[in-house]
């Protein structure tokens, strides 16, 4: 049962991160994040409020 529930959570996984992938969002490194807690910090705002711009997609 754990090996249905595992296969089933990798499926889960790879159909989230495809739908990232096709809105044009990748997953966000730890220093990305930490800039932007920085940033915000720095502002006086609330990390989600911060806007970051995404790396350049390399190919």
């Amino acid at each position: 049962m754990a090996i249905v529930v595992m296969i089933l959570a990798v499926i889960a996984w790879l159909f989230v991160q495809a739908a990232l992938a096709d809105a044009g969002q990748g997953p966000r490194s730890r220093g990305s994040l930490r800039y932007q807690r920085r940033k915000a910090a720095k502002l006086g705002l609330d990390p989600a409020d911060v806007e970051v711009r995404p790396a350049r997609r390399r190919s």
